[in-house]
């Protein structure tokens, strides 16, 4: 007879929403997540001695993903005893809510989207209410996700509106908006929003790190040693190079030859060419660039 023990751990992604799915014995404690270390140990030593500067081992990598299910779980464990029942009545392909604010009010489609927020929509535009029927977002964008547990993005045809879950603007007039994962899953994730053509940098809470001052055409962060320097991989008319952030300066110019910048071990950066060359950069040696930069200036 097999005795065997699956423990399933499953994202799958659909257009900007990650889903996670997890058996019910699922727990990183498992005795499994030990042996899978070992295996993914040798098997990164013995890649690694014919690619000596990888980037982010397949276990850190683990690690990250193992961090981001517990916080999932632990999220999700806080939300399931405040779900809220909501009754959706359908007449003639029209959906409306069994509440007293909103059963005269009918849409082409509702979806919860938060335990307290619905998305409805009619005709091609979208709006938000929450489980009573109370209008926190009118119809009128063209596009609502919940950024975070806390923000919720409202797109029209040209510009973004990020919300609080209640309704209030915390930011407006935005261009674009794109997250940056942490690249070692120690902190909370950041985001780069976009406003009049200029790149600046948020934390997950939208508490602003970097003024919109980075004229760019891509910015994603490289390290996040927020007290030190925020080392950033910038982009502008098919050149790459690399930033510190705080203090506003160039470190590595940008070059047509450069595909991308990233960070190798704790103190090292490796610049990796379009012809698949790499060239270690170490902090100290940034360091050295920033102070000579200062001086002449």
């Amino acid at each position: 007879m097999n005795n065997k023990e699956v423990v399933n751990l499953k994202f799958t992604q659909e257009n900007i929403s990650l889903n996670l799915e997890l058996s019910d014995n699922f727990n990183t404690e498992h005795p499994i997540f030990e042996e899978l270390a070992f295996y993914l140990g040798a098997l990164e030593y013995n890649h690694q001695k014919d690619s000596p500067s990888i980037h982010l081992t397949t276990l850190e990598k683990l690690e990250i993903l193992c961090k981001k299910a517990r916080e999932y779980a632990d999220e999700e464990s806080s939300y399931s005893d405040s779900y809220n029942e909501v009754r959706v009545l359908v007449n003639n392909d029209k959906y409306s809510l069994d509440t007293p604010i909103n059963l005269a009010t009918s849409y082409d489609d509702i979806k919860l989207i938060d335990n307290n927020l619905l998305l409805v929509k009619n005709d091609s535009l979208f709006g938000v209410v929450d489980v009573l029927g109370k209008e926190i977002l009118p119809i009128q964008y063209e596009e609502i996700y919940l950024l975070n547990h806390s923000v919720v993005l409202a797109r029209t045809k040209d510009l973004i509106s990020l919300y609080s879950k209640d309704g209030v603007e915390l930011l407006k007039d935005l261009e674009e908006v794109s997250e940056n994962y942490n690249p070692f899953g120690a902190n909370d994730d950041y985001y780069w929003l976009k406003k009049e053509g200029k790149w600046g940098l948020f934390n997950y809470k939208l508490n602003q790190i970097i003024p919109f001052r980075l004229e760019y055409d891509s910015c994603e962060l490289v390290s996040d040693k927020v007290q030190e320097n925020i080392y950033i991989q910038v982009t502008k008319n098919g050149k790459c190079g690399l930033i510190n952030g705080l203090l506003n300066v160039e470190v590595i110019s940008l070059d047509s030859e450069i595909e991308s910048i990233v960070l190798s071990t704790n103190k090292s950066y490796l610049v990796i060419k379009k012809d698949n060359s790499q060239t270690p950069i170490s902090e100290e040696e940034l360091n050295k660039i920033e102070e000579k930069i200062k001086y002449q200036n």
